[in-house]
């Protein structure tokens, strides 16, 4: 029997975090033949495999809608707040209510195109050099939350993963006149 190698490549969404990789690399591992995986550092999984030829083959169906942060804050309890008008006030309004409500803080959440930046910028005198991270936790954005509001994601645990979320807490950020 001869065979072929085949080689595909899955890029991972950067809002899925460890749990997009780890599906991934779950469903490369099901299939058989698998000869080799490659994670490189801006989220693409390379794996190759063998066919036999003349076998048909299909490059693997990867869903990720489910890890989406949008579907894991989704699943919990959401609690709106009033935002306070100066932005960093209002992030540590958010982080006051995880610690009241016994839950430790995941990530931060916020549209594709959040306006959360620009209001720190405006409230805070000061531009963040970083996009991807706010107080030590993810900034992970989502075109299903809309770009004018902030979400503060917790669990039950210290470094849960999203699909762990238990409550978000949610501010509005209020008209910035830019």
């Amino acid at each position: 029997m001869e065979y072929q190698e085949v080689e595909e490549t899955i890029e991972v969404p950067k809002n899925t975090g460890v749990d997009g990789f780890l599906s991934v690399v779950k469903g490369i591992l099901n299939r058989p033949r698998v000869q080799g995986v490659i994670i490189d550092a801006r989220g693409k999984v390379t794996y190759r495999y063998y066919v036999r030829k003349g076998q048909e083959h299909s490059p693997l169906n990867a869903n990720f809608e489910t890890l989406l942060p949008y579907m894991a804050i989704r699943n919990g309890t959401a609690v709106e707040l009033e935002a306070d008008p100066h932005a960093s006030v209002a992030v540590g309004q958010l982080f006051d209510k995880v610690a009241v409500d016994h839950l430790f803080p995941v990530a931060f959440v916020g549209g594709a195109q959040s306006k959360f930046w620009n209001w720190y910028a405006h409230t805070a005198n000061l531009d963040m050099s970083s996009r991807e991270e706010l107080y030590g936790l993810p900034f992970l954005t989502d075109r299903n939350i809309p770009d004018e509001v902030l979400i503060l994601a917790a669990a039950y645990t210290r470094s849960a993963s999203l699909i762990d979320i238990q409550k978000s807490y949610k501010i509005v950020i209020p008209q910035v006149i830019l």
